[in-house]
């Protein structure tokens, strides 16, 4: 671009040393008349040319901005393929989570549990927020629950890997249920 605005000024100071020659055989306010011209014209020329400067600067600054936007997106993206396919490696080994708590054995006929869907084999894992881990804790966790005269009390199950939250009354569940501790 520097080069292009020193091409343009020698071109006009070539004019204007034309216009010179041809007004040696004029008069003087002929010259001086053509020279303010070439010096009007030269600052003109020289003004759009530092506009059309400021702005290619802008926008080179903008494109470099905007590079580094694209340099710092593509880092993350390939962060987030290697971390998919770390974590696609992870899911096809499964793993286990520990499970402590009461599973259930049997299930009376239409009992609140049965009703509920809790099915044999689910482990109770807490009641109202009480860790069960045994028929005993159980019991004090529903007797906790009675004394703080709420309506309902929720239950977490696991049942398949999955954990499963459900809301009971206080009436009994029907369940016989057996302490249960799974290591991974």
């Amino acid at each position: 671009m520097k080069k292009f605005m020193l091409s343009i000024m020698m071109l006009f100071i070539f004019l204007i040393s034309a216009g010179n020659a041809e007004a040696r055989y004029r008069n003087d306010s002929e010259m001086i008349g053509q020279l303010l011209i070439a010096l009007v014209v030269m600052i003109a020329v020289f003004l759009i040319c530092r506009e059309l400067l400021c702005w290619y600067w802008k926008i080179n600054e903008r494109l470099t901005c905007l590079k580094d936007i694209r340099d710092l997106l593509q880092k993350n993206h390939d962060l987030l393929l290697k971390t998919l396919e770390k974590e696609q490696a992870l899911n096809k080994v499964k793993i286990k989570p520990s499970i402590k708590g009461l599973k259930v054995s049997e299930i009376s006929s239409g009992s609140q549990a049965e009703k509920l869907g809790i099915k044999k084999g689910d482990v109770i894992v807490s009641y109202d927020g009480t860790p069960t881990l045994s028929n005993q804790e159980l019991s004090v966790a529903i007797s906790k629950a009675k004394n703080q005269k709420k309506e309902h009390a929720e239950i977490v199950i696991f049942r398949d890997g999955k954990k499963w939250k459900i809301k009971v009354t206080f009436d009994p569940l029907g369940l016989v249920c057996t302490e249960y501790n799974s290591k991974p």
